[in-house]
């Protein structure tokens, strides 16, 4: 054993553990998600701060002397990030009934993805190896290009929110992001004004501005946009974008969430092992 921490019930776990008593639902843990997000526990939760990989639970088991539900699932080998926060799903991974599932936009690792600027580093980042770094000198910008993604956002609802993770230093005025359409002068815009340090920011899809003729259903490219400040050059680490569905489905449930003291680093080397147990008191 690696690592220890308290989890916390959600009020939406409660109800779910209720539905599983009554017969309404099969199970009641179906996958442990990981992320990045050090925000304290709360049990409003209603998914990961900023989930970067979910594997399916294959064994649940009651330990009678502890009064605990165990579950247990394994992180493949290649899955790489530092641990933040632990989550346990309701349903397996994949596996959900209502509406679109959350959705891994952008990794910016280099070998995966092919932006335009091939600038990447490490040290600052928490998922994957690397993170794609904009670094404008003071007042100017620089900018990066995802080509040919082929994205389709239409399925998902205004309310829905767009997850950016990233880190920035005391310099970094702006970051931009844009969806672009096949004309790359069309496009979706959003602002966002960083803080020094690893941020996790969230969005509603509804919240970015549309410029010219474009449409979600077919989404061409992906720009990033660093602005540096006027009193030195920015660093902006880019680590992820994701896509959240955010419509309540009482079937797909964050039933507990964990916020580590001290973040695992789960490197490429092997393979992870998790058990999630949940205390029962009757």
């Amino acid at each position: 054993m690696i690592a220890e921490s308290p989890n916390l019930l959600t009020d939406a776990g409660k109800l779910h553990i209720m539905r599983f008593l009554a017969k309404q639902v099969n199970t009641i843990g179906g996958s442990i998600a990981v992320g990045t997000g050090a925000r304290a526990a709360a049990v409003s939760d209603l998914r990961l701060t900023y989930e970067f990989d979910r594997a399916t639970i294959y064994l649940s088991s009651l330990d009678s002397l502890t009064k605990r539900i165990v579950f247990k699932s394994t992180l493949g080998q290649d899955v790489v990030g530092s641990i933040y926060e632990v989550g346990l799903y309701s349903t397996p991974f994949g596996s959900y009934s209502a509406g679109s599932p959350s959705t891994i936009l952008a990794t910016f690792e280099r070998g995966i993805e092919a932006w335009s600027t091939d600038s990447f580093a490490s040290g600052n980042h928490r998922v994957g190896i690397e993170a794609l770094r904009l670094s404008p000198v003071a007042s100017a910008t620089m900018s990066s290009v995802l080509p040919s993604v082929n994205l389709d956002l239409s399925s998902y609802a205004n309310s829905d929110e767009i997850t950016l993770a990233f880190f920035s230093n005391a310099n970094a005025a702006t970051l931009r992001v844009r969806f672009r359409g096949i004309d790359p002068a069309a496009y979706y815009d959003y602002s966002v004004t960083p803080t020094a340090g690893y941020n996790v920011v969230s969005f509603a899809k509804s919240a970015l501005t549309k410029v010219g003729v474009v449409d979600w259903t077919s989404i061409d490219s992906l720009e990033v946009i660093g602005i540096a400040s006027a009193a030195g050059a920015a660093l902006i680490d880019l680590d992820g974008i994701r896509i959240e569905a955010n419509t309540p489905d009482v079937d797909n449930v964050l039933v507990s969430r964990s916020v580590l003291a001290t973040p695992i680093v789960k490197t490429g080397l092997a393979e992870m092992d998790i058990e999630y147990a949940l205390e029962v008191l009757i």
